[in-house]
This record gives C-alpha cells, structure tokens and sequence, in this order.
C-alpha cells in the first residue's frame, strides 16, 4: 500500500462562487480533501489516497469531479492537467521548487513603456473578458499586482501598439 498525491484541474463554463469551492472540494474527495483552488473559471481539487494503484485512483477522483460538477450545473470546457505523485516524488518537488522570478505593475509598466495605470487598466479588461469566457493576451498576476517576469517580458515583446509619434521620453 503507497500513499499518493493526486490532483485533477480543469476549465470551467462558469466560475464557481466563492461558497462553492469548498464543499464542492469535500463532495469530491471527502476526507482525502488536501486543498481546492479556485481561480476566474478555473477549478482544481488536490487529494490524498492510499491504494497499491495509485492511477487508479486517479481516475476514480477524476469520475467524482466530473459527476459533482455535472450534479452540480457545473460543465468540464477544458481538462488542465492529472497529476498521480508519490510521496517521494512530492517530497523532491517541495525541495528543489523555487519562487520564480515575478515583476509588480510598476515594473511591469516599465517593460511596457506605459502608466502603471495602463497595466492596471489592461488587468481589468483581463479580468472582464475571463468573466464572459473569452481569452485575452494580458497575462494573469500570480497574486494581485505580481506576474511572472517571463509573461510580463513576452507580453511586453509581442503587446498590441498602437501607430503614432513616439513617446517623448523614447527620443
């Protein structure tokens, strides 16, 4: 018998309210309940399990997920990732896992050539659009006011400009 790690996360076609998160986490998985994640229409549940299988098992918490958000008007628009860890394996992520390299707005706005205001302006439109189901290129903030430097650098590099004089501090 092996203890495993099993975490399922999926696209949503509505976001799950704030209440909902976590008794949906616990019809799901019950007392194997190690975290659930919320985030825009994104929705993730992590588990414990004990079995000698531990794939099994996944797919049998990936069959309760599907019927608990079926049950619950809830439907599945994308899968975003299955994941069956050992102990062992878990134990190596914790320890080699690092906090990536993240920018606030400010700098943020920096890499842009823009007001911070722009990139508060522009996470705003972001969050609009995830709201009505629709994709938008500004990158999601880790945590408000932070993104990942490596999205905020692509962004920067391939952002929509508009045509029109430069601005007076580019020359």
């Amino acid at each position: 018998m092996n203890t495993w790690n099993l975490a399922i996360s999926s696209t949503l076609d509505r976001a799950p309210g704030e209440q909902e998160g976590m008794p949906l986490g616990r019809a799901i998985a019950g007392d194997d309940l190690v975290v659930v994640s919320t985030h825009e229409n994104r929705f993730s549940v992590t588990a414990t399990a004990e079995a000698d299988d531990g794939l099994a098992e996944l797919q049998r918490l990936r069959d309760r997920y599907a019927a608990e958000l079926a049950a619950r008007g809830f439907a599945v628009t994308a899968w975003e990732s299955a994941e069956c860890l050992s102990l062992a394996e878990t134990d190596r992520r914790i320890t080699t896992s690092s906090i990536p390299p993240m920018v606030s707005a400010t700098e943020f706005a920096e890499l842009c050539g823009v007001a911070k205001q722009r990139i508060y302006e522009l996470e705003t439109e972001r969050k609009k659009a995830a709201e009505r189901g629709k994709p938008h290129r500004f990158p999601t903030p880790v945590v408000p006011g932070y993104w990942l430097r490596s999205a905020a650098e692509h962004y920067a590099r391939n952002r929509p400009r508009r045509a029109g004089r430069p601005r007076k501090d580019e020359g």
